[in-house]
């Protein structure tokens, strides 16, 4: 499903700044839409992404056996 962008960006403004006037949060301490996407979505993106295993990409699988190679050559 396509979703026109600046549509998403509205109705989060809005709902931010609705949600932030029902739980009556003073103007002063209130967050921005960024800001709260940062601490509802990235910021829990970013601390799952740390349990899992680190990409092997191919420069590190080309490393990883030159260094293969080379262990096997010279105990050989």
């Amino acid at each position: 499903m396509v979703f026109n962008s600046a549509a998403v960006v509205a109705v989060a403004d809005v709902s931010t700044e609705t949600w932030q006037l029902m739980w009556r949060i003073p103007s002063s301490q209130r967050i921005n839409t960024r800001q709260l996407v940062d601490m509802a979505v990235c910021y829990p993106m970013y601390q799952l992404s740390l349990l899992l295993p680190p990409r092997v990409t191919t420069s590190t699988a080309a490393l990883h056996q030159v260094a293969t190679t080379t262990t096997s050559t010279t105990v050989a």
